[in-house]
């Protein structure tokens, strides 16, 4: 009998699918590899495995192990650990901790209910008050509430207190979100988008990993462990997805048959969430390959297929005889020849361990499936729309449920007997819900594509019918039915004892997965969205990095030596990209600048108003919107509100402050107690206090009430920190490393871009404003670095002076620190080689030179006249020569705008310096340590903070009178305080090394000789006489009212960032560290990859 041959005018539906997004992409795709061969990450992840198994055995405090155990199951290793962590939690289950803390209840609920522990929602009773609501104390407590939350889904029905917890905790978090920093907001966001419990596992963990990484109290062995495994499963997902790739694409049944849904990729994607270890490997090939075939026969019967045909092809599948096959049209023929075959060579395959029979049961699931789907058809051509019960008993079948239960079993290497496939067959309560959910979320994401096609038996219809309700109340009744079969699964899952775990535990994850599938009322399987594409991305591509390891042997000691930057890729012209980046970027930064100008002028809320500019500078677009956010905190200083938030407060007088305005810091006493301490109640508001912390590192002297806010946000900030969670707890270490006012500005823009790009509630027009900005930015920075790379490498002095510091990266980074913007960049390149030398003239003699050959060069400098070089020993002459000339160039350069004279007390300045240094050889030969007030009036022009001031004026536009300069050479208040500060964080950071060649000359060394003390105090009490020296900058820069903005903002920028390059008291910019390299990195070499949504 021939095939039957399809008549031209059969009417047939067309769901206008969109091709896979993904080609041949995991078939071509090469994967990455990180530094470590993957043999080297497998021996090194044995190797930290064994040290996780010591660590988990010898955990003895409760909720330490609590944590562990979270941690390890939220980097997604816990599989590796499952008899360590049963034991844990035995023991937890027994001791039965009476606790009034709710996070730990929850979380040691949560946990044992997990691993299948029977424990009861009881425990939550004691947090109720006497109307039997949770206690109204717990509404701030953003750690307990987000505890109770995720413990709240794993609910069993009836289980009222739960159902309690999820509300309430859901309320408060909700409100307090507008309350948090980005990074809080973004936890608490995704917790109420996506419980834990219904997150696909591998993205769990990706995310898990990152947010882990930067919390500073992470376990690192279990950090670098989590970090190998990922790598390692994820090669082994890739091979997966290839062999599955290529094999479904010699099929070709999605060319042959156009009309059905091409989702390989997606397929694979979704039956990961089913199991991902490795041991299931060819597990998950064979199942999604059972997926893809299942996917296509659903098309068949729900888009192509008529009646009559569907019927057809009911008989054939249910007869199972391939004789019976011609009597299908050619498309029915195709699709069926690859199901028999490939349920044929399944057979085959398990038959050697009598496994076979496994094949068996799937296949009479699918002969199930297709008299279900026919159904169905028939009650699309009759126009009948069932009762939703008729209905649900067929769909059920149609939902696959049952199938890819059948299906997940097929390929485990578990001994699992016919009792088990005749267990799921027979509809427990588990598969009821399973299907339950399957059908109705289906129903519901797909409800409005398939209503095109009169697609009309869907449960949503069925329920509109028959209780006469709109579609968004239908969707509501049935989204609340899908809820109570989760109750039902959590239940069953604990209590079907008789079922082992890995053979209930994939019923249990493909069902808590269709929240992630159908997000937001869409079917994102179908209609395969950016957000499936990024998903997939992040579990299965390797992204454009690898995971830093923590280097596990001792770093070396970089003295003298470049920071290992390559210079080529400075030294290469970068015009390319620049072009690229104007030409891309350019046009769209400027018309989201005036966007972003509207938004600025119309806010009139004060708090958003405050939030906005506090954003706006974090991001380091603020040198875009002067004049507007003058005018608005002028309104905001004119207001005057008294506000009783803490947070607002500070927020409001720290930004004040920053512009200059003469605002005083009263207004924080309604924030004391009686004894004029701050307020208890403020002590666990982790917001507020991050807040005052930062405003009181604006603080003036004597300002002792800003000094309490210091010492009181300070330590109960310490004390929150071990509470949070970790992106909260980063967000507060990094504060009480560096406060906001003391990282430098394109740092902290390039650290911001990546907190507020994660935060739901951002201003996406200002985030894709400073993601452009940051990049033009950083071509026009790049491009400068390259001109002074080149100015360098021609000059040739690192090579001629090899004992000088060659720091030229290093010295352009530092530069940047004082003015970042566009207009500033000629100035930035000026400033920058007047660093390098005046950097290279510290090294002449500081280390190299002799006393005699030191007072011949300060003769000539002194002079400054090239006919007395000769005196100079060559490596001076050399060194003069290129300051000399260097000098001459920038003074003719500024000739025609009658500026030279700025190059004038540049020189006037260098002389000083000169005269200083000597001063200092003078007491090294002599072995003599001055006073440290005979000490600092010398160093503080060593310091070069005087010199480097001038510097910072000779190149910028502003015009700038003599009178500036007298007034810096001067030395008011701010320059004494900006060289204290640069003189003693020096000598703090090079005291060590100092010592070594009998440096005796330094701060610290004076300090012990006058006041007899160690070390360690001396440094104590130079870093007290550091803070007051940064009070009275904060004072200077609000008073100087004489000197504008522009001027008198580099010199607070370079003050300010001492913080930074003396980290931890060590010299970071001499002792080039890892640090250092990787700010640098950040801001100068990788740019913020933005993505184009096509």
């Amino acid at each position: 009998m021939e095939a039957l041959s399809v008549p031209m005018t059969t009417s047939r539906q067309s769901a206008d699918y969109h091709p896979t997004v993904w080609g041949d992409y995991f078939i071509n795709y090469s994967s990455l590899q990180s530094n470590m061969s993957l043999a080297e990450q497998k021996e090194k992840n044995e190797a930290l495995r064994m040290e996780m198994k010591k660590i988990l055995i010898n955990a003895t405090d409760p909720l330490e192990s609590l944590e562990l155990i979270d941690s390890i199951q939220r980097l997604g290793v816990a599989y590796h650990f499952e008899k360590e962590i049963n034991d844990i939690l035995c023991r937890v289950q027994k001791i039965n901790i009476i606790d009034d803390d709710l996070y730990a209840v929850a979380l040691r609920f949560r946990l044992l209910r997990q691993q299948r522990y029977t424990i009861s929602s009881v425990v939550f009773k004691r947090f109720l008050d006497d109307k039997g609501d949770f206690m109204a104390c717990l509404c701030n407590n953003v750690k307990a509430l987000l505890s109770l939350y995720e413990s709240a889904y794993l609910g069993f029905p009836d289980e009222e207190i739960l159902e309690k917890g999820k509300k309430f905790s859901r309320v408060h978090l909700k409100s307090l979100i507008c309350k948090m920093e980005p990074s809080s907001a973004l936890m608490v966001t995704s917790a109420l988008e996506l419980p834990l419990v219904r997150r696909p596992e591998r993205l769990k963990a990706r995310n898990y990993i990152e947010i882990y990484d930067k919390y500073k109290l992470c376990n690192q062995k279990l950090l670098d462990f989590a970090k190998f495994d990922f790598n390692i499963l994820q090669a082994i997902h890739q091979e997966e997805l290839r062999i599955i790739s290529e094999w479904w694409k010699e099929l070709g049944l999605f060319k042959d048959l156009p009309f059905v849904r091409d989702r390989i990729v997606e397929s694979y994607f979704w039956m990961l969430t089913t199991y991902c270890e490795h041991y299931y490997s060819h597990a998950r090939v064979i199942m999604t390959k059972l997926m893809a075939l299942a996917v296509t026969t659903d098309d068949i019967y729900d888009i192509y297929g008529t009646l009559e045909e569907l019927e057809l092809f009911t008989n054939v599948i249910e007869s199972w005889d391939l004789e019976r096959v011609r009597t299908l049209p050619e498309y029915m023929q195709r699709c069926f020849l690859v199901i028999y075959n490939t349920f044929k060579e399944l057979e085959d395959e398990l038959a050697p361990e009598h496994n076979s029979f496994r094949v068996h049961y799937l296949r009479d699931e699918l002969k199930r499936m297709a008299h279900a789907y026919l159904q169905e058809t028939k009650w699309a051509s009759e126009c009948y729309i069932p009762k939703l019960e008729e209905y649900l008993k067929v769909t059920f079948i149609t939902s696959g449920c049952i199938f890819i239960t059948c299906a997940s079993y097929v390929g485990m290497k578990e001994v699992i007997s016919k009792d088990t496939f005749d267990w799921v067959v027979s509809l427990p309560e588990i598969i009821k819900s399973f299907c339950a959910i399957g059908r109705l979320m289906n129903d519901i994401g797909s409800y409005q594509n398939e209503q095109k096609r009169n697609h009309l038996a869907s449960s949503v219809q069925c329920y509109i019918k028959e209780y006469g309700c709109s579609k968004m109340e239908a969707s509501k009744k049935l989204k609340g039915m899908v809820e109570e079969h989760c109750k039902i699964i959590n239940r069953e899952f604990v209590y079907t004892k008789n079922i082992p775990l890995p053979l209930i535990r994939p019923i249990l994850n493909l069902s808590r997965i269709y929240d992630f599938f159908y997000k937001d009322t869409i079917d994102r399987f179908t209609d395969a969205s950016e957000f499936m594409k990024k998903s997939i991305t992040e579990v299965l591509e390797i992204i454009k990095y690898r995971w830093n390891f923590r280097q596990l042997w001792d770093r070396r000691k970089f003295w003298m030596l470049s920071l290992q930057i390559d210079r080529q890729k400075f030294w290469r012209s970068k015009r390319q990209k620049i072009r690229w980046f104007y030409a891309v970027q350019k046009e769209k930064n400027e018309e989201l600048r005036m966007e972003m100008k509207k938004t600025l002028i119309n806010a009139n809320d004060p708090l958003k108003s405050l939030e906005l500019i506090d954003s706006i500078q974090r991001l380091g677009v603020a040198y875009h919107f002067e004049k507007e956010i003058n005018d608005m905190l002028c309104r905001v200083q004119k207001t005057n509100t008294i506000d009783d938030d803490l947070y607002e407060v500070a927020l409001h007088f720290r930004l004040l402050r920053l512009q200059r305005y003469n605002i005083s810091s009263d207004v924080f006493n309604r924030f004391l107690d009686d004894k004029g301490d701050f307020m208890a109640c403020l002590c666990n508001n982790g917001k507020a206090l991050l807040s005052l912390y930062e405003y009181a590192n604006l603080g003036f002297p004597d300002e002792e009430i800003l000094e309490k806010a210091k010492n009181f946000s300070r330590v109960h900030l310490k004390s929150l920190i071990c509470k949070m969670d970790p992106s909260s707890a980063l967000m507060v270490t990094s504060a009480l490393e560096f406060p906001l006012v003391r990282r430098p500005e394109r740092l902290k823009a390039r650290n911001y871009i990546e907190i507020y790009d994660k935060y739901k509630l951002c201003n996406q027009k200002l985030l894709d404003f400073a993601n452009f900005d940051f990049n033009i930015l950083q071509a026009i920075h790049q491009e400068e670095l390259r001109i002074i790379s080149e100015w360098w490498k021609e000059l040739g002095l690192f090579k001629d002076l090899p004992f000088v510091r060659d720091r030229i990266v290093e010295s352009y980074f530092w530069m940047l620190t004082t003015y970042c913007e566009h207009y500033y960049s000629h100035a930035r390149v000026i400033m920058t080689k007047l660093m390098a030398l005046a950097v290279t003239m510290d090294d002449i003699y500081d280390i190299y030179g002799t006393l005699e050959e030191l007072e011949l060069f300060t003769n000539v400098i002194e002079s400054w006249d090239l006919e007395r070089v000769r005196t100079l020993p060559e490596y001076m002459q050399r060194c003069f020569i290129v300051i000399y000339n260097t000098f001459k160039e920038i003074e003719d350069e500024l000739a025609p705008e009658h500026n030279s004279f700025r190059v004038h007390y540049l020189r006037d300045e260098l002389k000083r310096m000169a005269h200083a240094y000597l001063q200092e050889t003078k007491w090294a030969s002599e072995c003599y340590i001055p006073k440290l007030e005979e000490c600092l009036k010398v160093t503080f022009i060593t310091s070069g903070c005087i010199f480097i001031t001038c510097a910072s004026y000779v190149g910028m536009k502003e015009v700038i009178s003599k009178d500036t300069f007298d007034w810096v050479v001067s030395l008011p208040e701010i320059i004494k305080s900006f060289c204290a500060i640069g003189r003693l964080m020096n000598d703090i950071g090079s005291y060590q090394n100092e010592q070594k060649r009998n440096h005796l000359a330094s701060s610290v060394q004076c300090y012990i000789k006058e006041y007899g003390c160690f070390e360690m105090e001396a440094c104590k009490k130079l870093k007290g006489m550091v803070e007051e020296h940064c009070k009275i900058i904060n004072r200077e820069f609000v008073s100087t009212k004489n000197i504008p903005l522009p001027l008198i903002r580099p010199i607070l920028n370079f003050s300010r960032i001492y913080d930074f390059f003396y980290k931890d008291t060590i010299d970071i910019f001499t002792d080039a560290s890892e640090f250092m390299k990787k700010s640098i990195t950040e801001v100068l070499v990788d740019p913020i990859l933005i993505y184009r949504k096509d």
